[in-house]
Formats: C-alpha cells, sequence, structure tokens
C-alpha cells in the first residue's frame, strides 16, 4: 500500500463551543433546580477535590457513606459525571467549575439562613417585637450587617 494524495471530499466538522457551554450549564441548573440529594452532593464535593478523577469506594470513605449509596448518587447524576469500572469522574473541567461554585454558594446560602434564625432568636429572647426581628432576619439573610 503507498501513500499518496487523495482527491476524495472531506466533511470537515465543525464544534460550537458556545452551544457546548451553555447544554453543560444548562445541566448544572437542571439538577439545582431540582434539587440533589445530601450523599449526591458529597460525592461532587470529593469529586471536585480530589482532582476529579476518584473511586466510588474511595468517595464512600471520606464521606462516611456506604459505597452503594454512592453507586446509585453517582448514577442520578450521568450527565456531570462519567463512570468507568472503579472510577468516576466529572465530564469537564468546566462542569467541575460550575458544581464548585454552586457547592460553596449552597454553603453560604446555608451559613446565612443559620445565621439569621440565630439573630431571630436572640432578638426574640431579648424581647425585640416581630417587626424588629424579622427586619434582622432578613438584614443577616442578606448580608446586612445591623
Amino acid at each position: 500500500m503507498s501513500v499518496g494524495d487523495s482527491d476524495r471530499n472531506r466533511d470537515v466538522i465543525e464544534l460550537d463551543f458556545t452551544q457546548i457551554k451553555y447544554r453543560q450549564e444548562s445541566v448544572i441548573i437542571k439538577y439545582l433546580a431540582d434539587g440533589i440529594a445530601p450523599t449526591t452532593w458529597e460525592s461532587l464535593e470529593v469529586l471536585i477535590t480530589d482532582g476529579g478523577e476518584v473511586s466510588p469506594q474511595d468517595i464512600a470513605n471520606e464521606t462516611g457513606r456506604h459505597p452503594g449509596s454512592v453507586r446509585r448518587a453517582l448514577g442520578r447524576i450521568p450527565e456531570l459525571v462519567e463512570r468507568e469500572y472503579g472510577k468516576v469522574s466529572l465530564r469537564s473541567k468546566y462542569i467541575a467549575d460550575l458544581v464548585h461554585d454552586a457547592v460553596k454558594e449552597a454553603r453560604e446560602a446555608t451559613r446565612r439562613a443559620a445565621e439569621a434564625g440565630a439573630k431571630a432568636i436572640e432578638a426574640a429572647e431579648r424581647g425585640l417585637d416581630q417587626s424588629t426581628s424579622a427586619f434582622i432576619a432578613w438584614a443577616t439573610k442578606h448580608d446586612i450587617d445591623v
């Protein structure tokens, strides 16, 4: 067989990276809107912090969850992770960044909600009226220091 030039037509495939980016963003938004179970959140956190590729057993060990629970949790997010025998990884660096931001925001929102509740209880114990307590809770929720 000899190597030479060919006159055959080639179909050039164009990749629309903007479309791929939007598709990945919409997948993240879909899962966030539908709600993610705690085991799934924990699994994603481990994937992000461990460089994006670990085994389900490693995730189970790190989170204190049963390996079967981790596998089921990962099975519920097939658009975010790639699973192979003995290892799991995030589908892309961009998805990892989006998930990292979502996890960070969820933690921050939980912290703000806990602070708002604590301040409302404190205000009630100090004898502040209900509208003042509500204002303090609202301010804390929106990161306004009163």
